[in-house]
Formats: structure tokens, C-alpha cells, sequence
């Protein structure tokens, strides 16, 4: 697919913040996981608790905008923000970094999420500091990509492979084909 995101972690002082590098990472002698660690508990401890609020009742997409340049990087609270997801996940776009949208994943949310794409694309194009236009399928804390591509006549979903047993879970009636799971190396 082409189209990943990243984590910059940043250190956050009254007026600016600056971007961490991987020279203090070294210098620091932690590894970068509990630099990690570290960033998310800071988030979570300036997060509300009811940020993630919803905005469209029909498709159950919710919506968070504190609006202290962090708002993206709550995808990485999800699970702690709207418990109960464990098992499905989450359909996330990041448009900007003053914007996250989710739309919990289950069987209403599947004819949503091209809907979803058109919205994150649009916004993207508008807002500043620009993230994504993409929409990615987060399930306990790992990013997938779930690529949507729109034409004038059609949409094509691409899910991952890891998708498939949600899928059969929630729409068993579907006849749906999903790309094969890479081999792996090892079983070559």
C-alpha cells in the first residue's frame, strides 16, 4: 500500500515543544520503547476521559478535538478512551494533527467506511498540519491499513489480511475475498 504513518515524540514545554531525536534516545541510554511508554502514559494523563465524542449518530462516528495539538495521537489511547473494542477494533483516520475520527468497528460501521475515507480525504486537504487522508483499522494498540480506493463509479476495499475473521464475525453472509496473508519467510 504504500501509505504508513509514524511516531515523532516530542518534549512539551509551556510555550513550544521540541522534537525528540535519536541522538537523546541514545545519549539516554533507555531503550526507545520506554520513550514510548513514557510519551503515551504523559497523554493519557493530560487526556480527558470524555474527549472522544460522537458527531454523526446514523454511522456512529465519534470525533475528538481538545484542540491542544495532540488530538491525533490519541488513536494511540483508543482501547482506554472507548472500552469494549478489544475483539473488533477501530476505523481510524488522523486528517491533521487537531483531528482524530473512529468509528468502532462493527457490522453498521462496514457500510461506512468508505464514507469515512471521503471525509478524512476531504478534510485532509483542508486542515493544518496535515497527517492523512488515509483510514487505517487499529485493534488492540496495532495499525493496520485498510485501503479504500474511490473512482467515479466505484469503491474498492482492501482490507488487511488480518481483517478476515472480524469480517466473518460480523458479516458472515458476505462474499467478500480477501488478499492472501504474506508467507512467511521461515515457512519458505
Amino acid at each position: 500500500m504504500g501509505k504508513q504513518l509514524g511516531v515523532t515524540l516530542v518534549i512539551d514545554y509551556p510555550n513550544s515543544m521540541s522534537y525528540v531525536t535519536a541522538e537523546q534516545i541514545a545519549d539516554s541510554e533507555q531503550e526507545a520503547s520506554t520513550w514510548l511508554e513514557r510519551a503515551v502514559a504523559n497523554l493519557r494523563g493530560k487526556t480527558p476521559a470524555d474527549c472522544v465524542t460522537p458527531i454523526h449518530e446514523e454511522t456512529g462516528l465519534q470525533h475528538c478535538e481538545v484542540g491542544d495539538a495532540y488530538d491525533s495521537s490519541r488513536a494511540l489511547l483508543l482501547d482506554w478512551l472507548l472500552p469494549g473494542h478489544e475483539d473488533d477494533g477501530f476505523f481510524v483516520a488522523v486528517p491533521g494533527r487537531d483531528q482524530l475520527l473512529v468509528l468502532p468497528v462493527g457490522k453498521n460501521s462496514l457500510s461506512h467506511v468508505a464514507w469515512l475515507r471521503a471525509v478524512a480525504g476531504k478534510a485532509h486537504q483542508t486542515v493544518p498540519y496535515p497527517i492523512s487522508g488515509e483510514v487505517f483499522w487499529v485493534r488492540q494498540g496495532t495499525w493496520h491499513g485498510f485501503e479504500i480506493a474511490v473512482s467515479k463509479d466505484s469503491v474498492m476495499v482492501t482490507p488487511p489480511p488480518e481483517f478476515a475473521e472480524v469480517l466473518k464475525r460480523l458479516a458472515p453472509d458476505m462474499s467478500i475475498e480477501l488478499p492472501d496473508e504474506p508467507e512467511n519467510e521461515e515457512s519458505q
